[in-house]
């Protein structure tokens, strides 16, 4: 290092110590570095002191023969080393007194020496310095020293060394100049903090980038002592700057860029914001121009090219505008028509509490993508036009923005959530909740959960919007409709919300096991109607399903109706029903007429057939016997069980004469699909030969002819036995 020049003396001499004497030497003179292993940690020996360890533990070395011990301490001329996590390097030399703690830590330092920057990693080889500048040095935690700048990122639990540049140094805020430069990038600052763990610096100051013919020289300033980077007037200039800036360095990626969160909701949509988590090598805080990208942003900024095989030098040498990076701010962000030419060129749009992370690549794909708040009656008019901002009315005009650029600033995003409510025609205003708007070059595009009546309930909406209001937005709704009277009936329906009303189309879950009836119809203030026609399987809860083809037709205002055609097994044409849903089912009506085949005859019926979902499939009416003694019109009642199988059963009085008795029977008939029987039992008394009367309870038998109606029917009488007629 070139020696320091400073306003006292260049050597200072040792006086006569209480313990030993010390010889003459310059004490900012830079002392060779001890010896350390391949991984650059110190190998300790009889000539090396431990001075102290920082908060950070951070190991401070100096050559014990510059270290005089004083009460809590020690008194330091010389070289103070520090074991950095990158190796061992130099922090400073000058004259420094050391106050320790009981546990040995350092406490508190103070002197004056050299303003150095760790010789390790990043750092290694890339710093220039006009001159050898001395300064004030001081120990402390971020908490202490935020009292001198409030700006710089200093950490509460973190302890830094505070170097106060040599007022004779006269480096001026606004004054193109300064003490240090990297690459083609020149850094003027006066105060330089160090973390001596990373290692990492932070200053506060301008930055100038120049081209790489054309950077400043070390040069006299006028009558001052020191050489200083100038720029001479009309000969120097920088191709920007960067003023009044909060800088930080460090030896590898240290800084940490953490993104701020946005909504589930937002996240969703936008298939990801894609904010990274990652740390950087360098770090600004204040205003920093975005090179290819037409935007303002102030806040805290990390820069990060090691992921593109890069290294901190690059970026001072080339300059941001022609480097690979990785870039990540949280802060405000400004733009306007020359970031996105869809907005006015009078409107600018500001987004506070914004996160923005940018990749810069020299060949390949670029990006920016931000996100933040935004507040602006205008900016939410200008965007949509009048006759979309009728249809979705906003309720605020705050929200959340999030924009995405690629290469090209053709190649755009934007999305805006917002408070909004949607009108829907024949409906009225609506909620439309976690509502986010998005914009491209193509078009208007919107999602939301809107509330739709008689229970259909909250679905999600997603469709395109056009300047003129025409609109049309699609959903699914899965909930139970609610047609009143206590009938509720599950759904699964397509919802397109349009200017011209709310139509739907899919399948309602009927009683009798129906999960899929095709419906389709519309809903408005006034009513919900849905109507379709299926063939379809109906359970009626004593059987197989019975095959149906029925026309639906389901109103809020008046309930759940159906007709249509049922296939029985009683062996005739599809029955003709009517009936409806209410609160305990799904009922059918119909009548049954004509001659039905009961397997061993026809007979004329006249049947009525009720069937529901919760007391089966019920048939009653009448049969027509054609036989002597018992015939007649039979009432008869049963059930259908099944797609092939039916029951009736009918009963009649007769009066039987077998001849040497009589009596009057109670006759029962059973008919289904493959038969008729006919029973009976009576009580009958024959005379023996005593003449006495013995009765009995006997049943009786019959044999019809069906073709002619005559019927035979024998019993097996006491006294006598079987007799019939």
């Amino acid at each position: 290092m070139k020696k320091l020049l400073l306003v006292f003396a260049l050597f200072v001499f040792f006086i006569s110590c209480k313990d030993r004497d010390f010889k003459p030497i310059d004490i900012f003179e830079e002392e060779e570095k001890p010896p350390f292993d391949e991984d650059g940690n110190i190998i300790a020996d009889s000539t090396i002191l431990n001075v102290g360890v920082t908060c950070n533990g951070v190991n401070l070395f100096a050559y014990l023969d510059r270290v005089q011990e004083i009460s809590n301490g020690y008194q330091i001329k010389g070289t103070l080393f520090t074991q950095t996590n990158l190796g061992l390097t130099p922090l400073t030399s000058g004259d420094f007194t050391v106050t320790k703690g009981n546990n040995g830590d350092l406490v508190k330092m103070e002197g004056f020496g050299s303003t150095l920057v760790p010789e390790v990693g990043d750092f290694a080889g890339v710093m220039s310095y006009s001159d050898i500048f001395g300064a004030n040095l001081s120990y402390g935690n971020g908490v202490e020293f935020r009292r001198f700048d409030g700006e710089l990122p200093l950490q509460d639990e973190s302890c830094y060394f505070r170097f106060n540049l040599d007022p004779a140094a006269d480096f001026l805020p606004g004054k193109v100049g300064g003490p240090m430069m990297i690459g083609n990038t020149l850094i003027n600052f006066k105060d330089l903090y160090m973390n001596a763990d990373a290692p990492a610096i932070l200053v506060k100051g301008d930055m100038y980038f120049f081209d790489k013919n054309s950077k400043p020289e070390a040069i006299k300033d006028g009558a001052s002592k020191f050489t200083k980077f100038k720029a001479k007037a009309g000969k120097l200039s920088p191709k920007y700057s960067i003023s009044n800036v909060s800088i930080g360095l460090a030896a590898k990626p240290h800084f940490p860029f953490r993104p701020a969160k946005f909504s589930d909701q937002l996240e969703e949509i936008v298939g990801g914001t894609n904010f990274e988590t990652f740390d950087g090598s360098i770090y600004l805080k204040g205003t920093v121009p975005l090179k290819k990208y037409p935007i303002d942003v102030t806040g805290e900024f990390v820069y990060d090219n090691s992921y593109a095989g890069y290294r901190l030098p690059d970026l001072f040498e080339n300059g941001l505008d022609n480097t690979a990076y990785r870039l990540g701010v949280n802060g405000k962000v400004e733009f306007g028509h020359f970031l996105l030419d869809m907005l006015p060129l009078d409107l600018r749009v500001e987004l506070g509490n914004a996160t923005l992370q940018q990749q810069m690549a020299l060949t390949g794909e670029s990006f920016i993508r931000f996100a933040g708040e935004y507040d602006s009656a205008r900016l939410y008019d200008e965007l949509l036009g009048p006759e979309i901002a009728k249809v979705l009315p906003t309720t605020t005009y705050s929200g959340k923005m999030y924009v995405n650029i690629g290469t090209e600033l053709s190649e755009w995003e934007l999305y805006m959530e917002n408070q909004m409510e949607i009108n829907i025609p024949g409906v009225g205003r609506q909620p439309f909740q976690q509502a986010i708007l998005h914009f491209n070059n193509e078009g208007i595009y919107v999602s939301g959960l809107a509330t739709l009546p008689y229970g259909v309930g909250q679905i999600k909406l997603t469709g395109e919007l056009n300047k003129d209001g025409s609109f049309a937005l699609k959903g699914m709704a899965n909930a139970g409709v609610d047609f009143g009277k206590g009938i509720k009936l599950g759904s699964a329906l397509n919802v397109e919300v349009s200017n011209r009303g709310v139509f739907l189309n899919g399948m309602l879950q009927l009683p009798g096991g129906i999960s899929d009836f095709t419906v389709e119809g519309e809903l408005s203030a006034d009513r919900l109607m849905l109507k379709g026609t299926q063939r379809t399987n109906i359970n009626f809860g004593n059987g197989e399903a019975l095959q149906t083809d029925l026309s639906l037709e389901a109103n809020t205002d008046t309930g759940v109706f159906l007709h249509g055609f049922m296939k029985t097994p009683l062996q005739v044409a599809l029955v003709e029903v009517d009936g409806e849903i209410s609160a305990r089912g799904l009922a059918l009506r119909g009548l049954i007429a004509g001659r039905l085949d009961f397997g061993v005859t026809k007979l004329s019926t006249d049947l009525s057939l009720n069937a529901t979902t919760w007391g089966g499939a019920a048939l009653s009416g009448a049969i027509d016997l054609p036989l002597v003694i018992i015939g007649g019109n039979i009432k008869v009642t049963g059930y259908i069980y099944g797609t092939t199988s039916f029951g009736l059963n009918g009963e009649t009085g007769a009066f039987i004469d077998l001849g040497v008795a009589s009596a009057n029977a109670n006759v029962e008939l059973g008919f289904s699909q493959s038969s008729v029987t006919i029973g009976a039992e009576a009580e009958f008394c024959v005379a023996d030969d005593t003449a006495v009367e013995v009765c009995a309870g006997v049943g009786l038998s019959f044999k019809p002819n069906w073709a002619t109606g005559a019927l035979n029917i024998c019993a097996d009488l006491p006294v006598v036995g079987e007799t019939c007629i």
